[in-house]
């Protein structure tokens, strides 16, 4: 429960808020929900959960191919069996894994650990191993097309996920137009327009960043030496200043850093501005 709840409570204000006795309503309603399903979970469902409601194994059947990684009972080793029972005794799920493949099983190995316990004291190996596949090809199992394929797809999303680190920007910028304040037309003849931008610093460093317009318009506001901590995202709030007579264009601000060198870019729209 305390896990959930840590998305919205960083664990190091949860733990002195416990203890005060301050996580308020909605947080300590969800860790006795979550908390009171677990505990009737290990009470009373037990094992059953996994045998019974567990989506793993349905999953399991689904996706196995012969070059899957699986515990398995070797049939072709099944004379040296002594039948003690201990894989099944020691299974959390009930099954018995001399039939074969079940859905039940979660592969979690105490089969393999009993079976191997049993046959040390008579000097012979365990009967019941991992092996890749069900055909006794071993490693070379894994050489078929789904491994393939997957392969391939895994190098591209890892070749892609590198190119985004390694091309992040050092600081970005997002710019929207305040819709709930109109322009207005100054005594000079020029339209004020406001917008509100956001700009993140994407680096553990302090930085100070300025924003600009294009050639031809005029931003006032706190928009010159803004100072960012690594990691920080800060709220500028800003005008435009659009001469008269304008039709309705995009232009592009851009995000500086001290040696002016541009950081980020964002498109705003102009609306058209009246003659004077």
């Amino acid at each position: 429960g305390a896990n959930l709840v840590w998305y919205c409570i960083p664990p190091v204000e949860f733990f002195p808020r416990l203890l005060q006795g301050d996580i308020g309503f909605p947080a300590a309603i969800s860790i006795a929900i979550v908390g009171g399903l677990v505990w009737v979970d290990l009470a009373f469902l037990r094992r059953t959960f996994c045998k019974e409601f567990c989506p793993y194994g349905r999953f399991q059947t689904a996706l196995v191919d012969p070059g899957t990684l699986t515990l398995r009972f070797h049939p072709d080793e099944a004379e040296r069996c002594i039948k003690c029972g201990a894989c099944v005794r020691t299974c959390p799920t009930g099954i018995d894994i001399r039939r074969g493949f079940q859905i039940e099983c979660i592969n979690c190995g105490r089969c393999l650990d009993a079976c191997r316990e049993v046959m040390a004291r008579r000097q012979q190996k365990g009967i019941i191993r991992y092996t890749f596949g069900t055909e006794g090809k071993g490693p070379a199992a894994l050489l078929n097309i789904r491994v393939l394929l997957l392969t391939m797809v895994f190098l591209v999303l890892s070749g892609g996920i590198l190119y985004s680190v390694w091309h992040r920007p050092i600081a970005t910028l997002k710019v929207q137009r305040l819709a709930t304040v109109a322009p207005r037309v100054l005594d000079s003849g020029e339209t004020a327009i406001f917008f509100t931008g956001y700009t993140k610093n994407q680096t553990t460093q302090p930085i100070r960043v300025s924003i600009e317009a294009e050639e031809g318009f005029q931003l006032n506001g706190p928009v010159t030496e803004i100072s960012l901590e690594g990691g920080e995202r800060k709220r500028i709030d800003f005008l435009i200043l659009a001469p008269a007579g304008q039709p309705m264009i995009q232009t592009e601000l851009l995000l500086r850093d001290q040696g002016k060198e541009p950081l980020a870019k964002a498109e705003v729209t102009l609306p058209p501005t009246k003659e004077n």
